[in-house]
């Protein structure tokens, strides 16, 4: 009976220390699962990414937030002509004063428009009529104003000077019909005579 007895206390504590095992170990357990769902975000949130760190092509354009790449974001130079694609930066993309002339014209003294020395004006839109007034009508854009400069020419003599006229504003197109186009009006020592000239247009 005292055997018996004695037996049965030793399966008793065995099972006991046994019991003790499998809880620490599930312990354990619970405390590492713990630790790796708090750990995770915590050091995903403190990832400090470098270029170096991402492969080529790895960042595309879908990949990118709208407005999320902005100046202060851009290194000096880094974005040079061989990284620009053709078209991409369009006129109305640029600031006013970085935009220059809207069309450039070149005119030879009988109202010819040299069109491999012109730009965004066609040879329709440009006549000569009355003594030296050059007219531009029908033209394919809306400008503000219009700058012009005579062209030099060895045998010149005297004074030449270019005269604009834009119309509205007292100081118009007058000679030039249809009128409210531009006219620019050429004269040599003050006599109204027809001359080569440059016409830059700016909006």
């Amino acid at each position: 009976m005292h055997d018996e007895l004695t037996e049965r206390v030793a399966q008793l504590e065995q099972q006991v220390r046994r019991g003790r095992r499998v809880s620490k170990v599930l312990i354990g357990l619970l405390a590492a699962a713990l630790i790796g769902f708090t750990v995770g975000p915590v050091a995903a949130s403190h990832l400090n990414v470098t270029s170096s760190d991402l492969a080529k092509g790895a960042v595309t354009t879908p990949k990118i937030k709208k407005n999320a790449v902005t100046t202060a974001k851009i290194k000096n130079g880094a974005v040079k002509n061989a990284k620009i694609a053709n078209g991409t930066i369009t006129r109305n993309k640029l600031a006013p004063n970085a935009r220059g002339a809207v069309a450039v014209a070149t005119v030879l003294a009988d109202g010819t428009l040299v069109a491999s020395r012109s730009r965004g004006v066609p040879s329709s839109a440009v006549s000569l009529q009355e003594t030296s007034a050059f007219c531009f009508t029908n033209l394919p854009f809306t400008f503000r104003t219009a700058v012009a400069t005579p062209l030099y020419h060895p045998t010149d003599e005297g004074n030449v000077m270019t005269k604009v006229g834009l119309p509205g504003i007292g100081y118009g197109a007058g000679d030039c019909v249809p009128a409210g186009g531009l006219e620019i009006a050429t004269e040599i020592n003050g006599v109204w005579t027809p001359h080569a000239f440059t016409v830059a247009f700016f909006d």
